[in-house]
């Protein structure tokens, strides 16, 4: 929300665990802090895996059902490597597919998994879901990425981990202010 109120209108993205699913105080604490922020809930992505699913998926789909009719965002983080289950895929208010980096660090010189990330892109899409791709190394595997329609790309080939502070001035040589105009944007 800071961030959002100097002019650098980005996504945060929050890991949740199987138990954050099986907690039913979690709609709540999301909530209270959407509210003390004023940050609107489509900023907020929430990333969970497929393993998620294993120990109550009933119970897992429904939180799903409630923190997406909040507004808030959903992706599954590192797709293809657990409990991949397409019946729960098509019935999962989910925004966004990230294919996890096992598939993309030898993609260029592994046929099986181009095979794996083309399907996955592809099926994503015909879901209507966004892909990310995690652990681009390096611009190739960015190319052949975009070239398979891959809509956004997360690794080392764009930006190390780093602090808030050295974040914002990333990102503050990267992308224009939101409302900016003029040479210097």
């Amino acid at each position: 929300a800071r961030w959002h109120r100097d002019g650098l209108v980005l996504n945060v993205s929050i890991n949740l665990s199987a138990l954050n699913l099986l907690d039913p105080e979690l709609p709540d604490a999301l909530q209270a802090a959407l509210t003390e922020t004023a940050l609107p809930p489509r900023y907020v992505n929430l990333e969970i895996t497929e393993s998620c699913f294993m120990d109550s998926p009933q119970r897992t789909m429904s939180m799903l059902h409630s923190l997406h009719d909040s507004g808030l965002r959903l992706s599954i983080d590192d797709f293809g490597t657990g409990y991949s289950s397409l019946s729960y895929l098509k019935s999962m208010p989910i925004d966004e597919l990230k294919i996890d980096q096992t598939f993309v660090r030898k993609l260029l010189s592994n046929a099986a998994d181009q095979a794996i990330v083309s399907s996955t892109i592809a099926l994503a899409h015909n879901f209507g879901l966004s892909v990310v791709a995690e652990g681009i190394e390096d611009p190739d595997t960015a190319t052949w990425l975009k070239q398979h329609g891959c809509d956004l790309g997360q690794g080392y080939t764009y930006a190390k981990p780093m602090p808030p502070d050295e974040f914002v001035a990333f990102v503050r040589r990267k992308v224009p202010l939101a409302g900016a105009t003029g040479p210097d944007t």
